[in-house]
């Protein structure tokens, strides 16, 4: 749920598809990706290795680390052109475009030049935006989860409130005890 949610506000897609880096198994590539760009970028000698890091030599000789970095480099091109597919087809349909941070990332112009992002810019921070929420998202609801747990007398009124108000789990939008809970958490 967290990383559809996420995934929503971002792109205008969950990450349930279990190709996506962003899946219960995929989250720990991700990190890894993470570490591997981490690592490999401070080198004294990063630059000339910056043409080959995503590369099919990487991938041979990169171990895990490279390949997963290559999968959710990969991934992420993936979720930009479909983007971009989407904010095309919005642009043509009056009103019809989902306005979340892809969409001004796509719309957005330098006031004084008129310039968008560079689609190389564009890259990098759509994989930023998908990277970005997964652990903050995750560490988010174990919080929740671990004080609901730890006040039972908490949890028993956010249960009465869901299971009163809302007839589906995809009902679920808010309440007050929902809303509590929330900002308690954060």
């Amino acid at each position: 749920m967290a990383k559809s949610t996420d995934g929503s506000t971002r792109l205008d897609a969950g990450f349930s598809d279990m190709r996506s880096p962003i899946t219960p198994s995929g989250l720990q590539k991700t990190s890894s990706s993470k570490i591997y760009e981490r690592s490999v970028g401070y080198l004294p000698f990063a630059k000339l290795l910056n043409p080959t890091l995503n590369s099919l030599i990487m991938k041979v000789v990169g171990g895990q680390m490279a390949r997963d970095n290559i999968r959710f480099t990969e991934y992420a091109e993936s979720q930009l052109q479909q983007r971009i597919k989407i904010e095309r087809r919005s642009s043509t349909m009056e009103g019809t475009s989902r306005k979340d941070f892809a969409h001004y990332l796509l719309n957005s112009r330098d006031p004084q030049t008129g310039k968008g992002f560079e689609y190389s810019e564009l890259q990098a921070d759509i994989g930023l935006l998908i990277a970005a929420g997964a652990d903050t998202v995750a560490t988010t609801l174990s919080a929740t989860f671990f004080y609901l747990v730890h006040n039972p007398h908490v949890l028993s009124k956010l249960t009465t409130e869901l299971r009163s108000t809302f007839v589906s789990t995809s009902e679920i939008r808010h309440g007050p005890k929902l809303a509590s809970c929330k900002t308690r958490t954060i």
